[in-house]
């Protein structure tokens, strides 16, 4: 495309008129979410109010390694919990703190993130995979 990686960015008001529509889309996304193609009826996409939620399986926090996201952040969602969002903005401002001053360690060292997870790009589907030695946390 013409507009390369811009699209990603574009606000409905910022796209060009010479853009052809494929689908619109309307509802809400905790409830339901329809689609609607050009010269066609509008349908249902998906019912989220239909969909049964997942049990979660997790190690208990003591047992995740350090820089596991439920440990790092545990904190914050404590002090949310309590009503205490301040504290909460404290801890979280500390957190990204912390974490943009490793990035920029990293990057006066020369050294690229290597993920411990997930490929460093996406599948031909747009989804995450999973390295073949990620250490899941189940």
């Amino acid at each position: 495309s013409a507009y390369g990686d811009q699209i990603a960015s574009w606000r409905l008001k910022d796209i060009p008129k010479l853009c052809k529509v494929v689908a619109t889309f309307g509802g809400n996304w905790d409830q339901r979410v329809n689609v609607q193609r050009p010269e066609q009826a509008e349908r249902l996409l998906i019912d989220m109010a239909a969909l049964k939620i997942a049990d979660k399986v997790v190690k208990p926090l003591e047992e995740q390694g350090e820089k596991e996201s439920r440990r790092v952040w545990n904190p914050v969602a404590a002090k949310m919990h309590q009503g205490k969002y301040g504290e909460a903005s404290r801890i979280k401002r500390g957190i990204e703190e912390a974490q943009r001053a490793l990035a920029a360690e990293r990057k006066e060292r020369g050294e690229e993130f290597v993920p411990a997870l997930f490929k460093p790009s996406y599948s031909a589907t747009g989804q995450p995979e999973l390295l073949p030695s990620a250490p899941i946390n189940l």
